[in-house]
């Protein structure tokens, strides 16, 4: 039978008796003097409290307070076991507790609501983890300290609450509402049967009639549920449609069905509804996403060639998912000739925005079929989770509070103040830009800083604009006085998306999210990648090459010595090197220019003045100092490390026929000064301490002031790339590993000061070229191409036995770790054609 007691009817707008005759029952739960507000409180509306008036803090805090003190209790003293439930004496230690516990959240609420407020204290993970006690203990702790967390756990949260929280669809902090939600939480129910939760079973059937009034007249006789958000209605709809075409799906599963399923959608719709697709096995690829417009809109004539052109594959089209006012940019879906095109192919049409449900699952062993009670008001058949959460009551008591004329005034001010921030953005032209006009309270724009507001409105400005947003978005959250979110769609980078949602907002509040962008903004200079110029990491002071890769110099050995000549006598016990030139070190991207010089053309002859006809590239790295020893005070190899801030992959350009001429006696000279190269960022020795391999067995066995116990060799791979003048090709010439090096750099270093030498931070050590063994792992042209005896072929077909104007070296060095990379960027130079010079 149905029980629907006559004298009993919720509705938005009040309860009204219909009946003199009120069961007792009724009499005694409706004994409401233990809680009456005093006679300034009682008769005040919603709108006359927070978050609508913040002048009236005090009277908030009764209304909550004479709420609370209607709740069943559950704790106090030094335990949680010495309090309700588990001692029924102790009421009055009850009650002490939960007012503390009110306290806290009314002041928050008020915090929430105070403008000199930050929205929130922003710490990372890691440092949020030392200020907050998260541990799960053996022994429970004390009241006290139950209260301290919810304090602690209410300071490092974000106010969604706060007037100038724009960053998501949240809608403020609603006292009324809040009041609902702590009743709900003390009622402790589900919404699973009418006999577990009869008052919000009732409560939920009046206010969804009453909803779905409000969409049409032809509505009202339907059924609704409140569903625990947007994405599991999606998901009823989903498995509505499906059932309205195959209703023995139920029962015979996927057999039922001849043909593929086809479902449609905005490109602009939310991801739950392409998410239906997978988790109810139609597969994501059968989820048809349909093109929308600039403002958004899903395009009818779209989807209707796109439905045409599945049937025509013999799918079956059953479902289409439009929307009222989307994720991003708050459009409106044009959903009447969407309807049309539904209704002229048989399809279902859902729209993601109102509140729908699926009954055709009913678990009907889960019910008592002879209740005394009608039992279509048991609800739990129409949910997937069975249990239902309970929303209503606060959502009820929240309609009682505003009736239907108090949310009609709230969207009006809502949209008044949207169409109040757009007008702002149009008056600032300088420094916002309106991506479109809105249909909701969405407002998508961008924040133009000051380096970008005299550049044209093209693409290339839109990514830099795009780019600015997570920067941006990054000093508010530091600041903390305002949270807008942002995010890309398909058509643009990054904009920022603001939300206006919350009661508690004013013009004021429109006025400071401007200028506080612009505050946090106006001296952004970030920049594209592709258009980022590196600088040098460091000043350098002075520059020393080494040339310390045994399997280099022995090769250079034999091509202008002999093979059982190719060290010189002092090559294993001293790390060779010269002074370079600091002041033509330059950083990756730098151009270089063929030198001139003197060259010796013909042996015997007199030698010759013009440009270099063999330039060649220098595989290395190098290490930049840091730190500093006085002068007289070498530094030991054992302690060299300290002194060694970090590496950078170089190429020491070389002009290999000016430097045989130029060499004997004192060493390099002009054929190494024209340009040396480094790549832009320094790696330091603690980044590249979990790829340290063994050192290079070194025998003769060094003199002491060059032994050192540990390892500081590295597994560092090596490449060296030649990109030809105009061509979309490059060839790898070389592969290498910093670990072919004889000499470490510690003594490389130890050596350089122990005559006394001192050094100071930023001073650059080469390593000297970095060869292996074999013949492709060598570091340099000299080498790969033998002296010019062996030309390489590269990927164009042309050949190579030196540089040629034009071509383009590529270095790059790499660590490679289980799962992740330590990478020093790119050493990028071009040769250019020698400059002309007139004497």
């Amino acid at each position: 039978m149905t029980f629907l007691p006559s004298w009993m009817e919720f509705r938005p707008d009040g309860i009204q008796n219909q009946s003199s005759s009120i069961p007792e029952f009724y009499v005694m739960a409706s004994n409401t003097s233990n809680y009456k507000l005093t006679a300034s409180t009682a008769n005040l509306k919603y709108n006359d409290i927070l978050p609508y008036n913040t002048d009236d803090v005090p009277l908030a805090r009764e209304l909550l307070h004479k709420a609370v003190s209607g709740l069943p209790s559950f704790f106090k003293e030094k335990v949680p076991t010495n309090i309700l439930p588990y001692k029924t004496q102790n009421e009055a230690q009850t009650r002490e507790f939960l007012q503390k516990v009110i306290d806290v959240l009314l002041d928050f609420v008020k915090s929430s609501n105070d403008r000199s407020e930050k929205i929130l204290d922003f710490h990372h993970p890691e440092e949020m983890l030392k200020l907050l006690d998260l541990r799960v203990p053996d022994q429970g702790v004390s009241l006290q300290q139950l209260v301290n967390d919810c304090a602690t756990t209410l300071k490092y949260q974000v106010k969604t609450g706060h007037p100038r929280f724009f960053n998501q669809l949240s809608c403020g902090l609603d006292l009324i509402s809040m009041a609902g939600e702590w009743l709900t939480a003390t009622a402790n129910t589900n919404m699973f049967t009418y006999e577990i939760a009869p008052v919000f079973i009732l409560m939920e059937t009046v206010v969804m009639t009453h909803m779905r009034e409000l969409i049409g007249s032809g509505w009202r006789d339907g059924d609704s549920i409140l569903a625990p958000g947007g994405s599991i209605s999606n998901l009823y709809a989903f498995l509505a449609a499906r059932h309205k075409m195959f209703p023995n799906y139920k029962e015979k599963g996927i057999a039922t069905i001849q043909g593929q399923l086809v479902m449609f959608t905005s490109d602009q719709s939310h991801y739950s509804v392409k998410s239906c697709a997978s988790i109810c096995g139609l597969g994501t690829d059968n989820c048809v996403m349909v093109p929308s417009d600039e403002q958004g809109k899903l395009i009818p004539r779209e989807l209707e060639r796109m439905v045409l052109e599945r049937r025509n594959k013999g799918h079956i089209p059953f479902f289409v998912a439009c929307t009222s006012g989307t994720t991003v940019l708050g459009a409106f879906d044009p959903i009447n000739e969407i309807a049309d095109i539904c209704d002229r192919y048989g399809m279902w049409l859902h729209v993601d925005g109102l509140l729908m449900s699926c009954n055709q699952m009913s678990a009907d062993y889960l019910f008592m079929q002879d209740k005394l009670y009608d039992i279509k008001f048991d609800t739990g058949d129409k949910v997937i989770q069975c249990g239902r959460h309970n929303d209503i009551f606060k959502l009820w008591l929240q309609w009682r509070a505003k009736g239907d004329d108090g949310f009609e005034k709230h969207m009006d001010r809502l949209m008044e103040l949207t169409e109040y921030l757009v007008k702002k953005i149009r008056d600032q032209p300088d420094k916002f830009y309106l991506i479109m006009e809105p249909e909701m309270v969405n407002v998508s724009f961008w924040y133009i800083p000051s380096r970008l507001r005299n550049m044209p409105h093209n693409k290339h400005r839109e990514q830099e604009l795009g780019n600015m947003c997570p920067v941006l978005k990054a000093r508010m959250m530091q600041e903390g006085t305002l949270m807008v979110g942002y995010q890309p769609d398909d058509r643009r980078p990054n904009f920022f998306r603001n939300i206006i949602s919350s009661a508690a907002v004013t013009e004021k509040d429109i006025d400071f999210l401007l200028s506080e962008m612009d505050r946090l903004g106006h001296d952004l200079a970030f920049i594209l990648q592709s258009e980022a110029k590196m600088h040098l990491p460091a000043t350098i002071g002075d520059y020393t090459d080494f040339y310390s890769s045994i399997h280099h110099a022995t090769n250079v050995g034999i091509m202008f010595r002999d093979k059982n000549n190719a060290l010189m006598p002092n090559w294993k016990y001293i790390p060779v090197g010269y002074h370079g030139r600091a002041s033509s070190v330059v950083i990756s991207g730098t151009p270089i220019h063929r030198p001139h010089g003197q060259t010796l053309v013909i042996d015997g002859a007199p030698p010759v003045f013009g440009t270099s006809k063999l330039m060649d590239f220098e595989l290395e790295m190098a290490f930049f100092v840091g730190g500093s020893n006085k002068l007289g005070e070498p530094i030991s190899a054992q302690n060299a490390h300290k002194h060694i801030f970090g590496f950078v992959v170089m190429n020491d350009w070389s002009a290999r026929d000016i430097q045989k001429w130029e060499y004997v006696p004192l060493g390099p000279f002009t054929a190494k000064n024209l340009g040396t190269t480094i790549s832009p960022w320094v790696v330091t020795t603690l980044a590249l301490e979990p790829f340290i391999v063994d050192n290079f067995p070194q025998d003769p066995e060094p003199f002491p002031y060059l032994k050192h116990s540990d390892n500081f060799n590295f597994d560092i791979s090596l490449q060296v790339d030649i990109t030809p003048k105009d061509s979309p090709v490059s060839t790898t010439v070389c592969r290498s590993n910093f670990k072919y090096l004889y000499w470490t750099a510690k003594q490389q270093l130890a050596h350089h000061t122990i005559t006394g030498c001192n050094v100071n931070p930023g001073d650059l050590m080469g390593s000297g070229t970095i060869s292996g063994e074999t013949s492709d792992s060598f570091g340099s042209l000299l080498e790969l191409s033998w002296k010019g005896t062996k030309p390489l072929t590269l990927q164009d077909g042309t050949k190579r036995k030196f540089l040629q104007d034009g071509d383009t070296v590529t270095m790059k060095g790499v660590c490679e770790g289980d799962g992740y990379n330590v990478g020093f960027g790119s050493c990028v130079g071009q040769l250019l054609p020698a400059r002309e010079l007139k004497f």
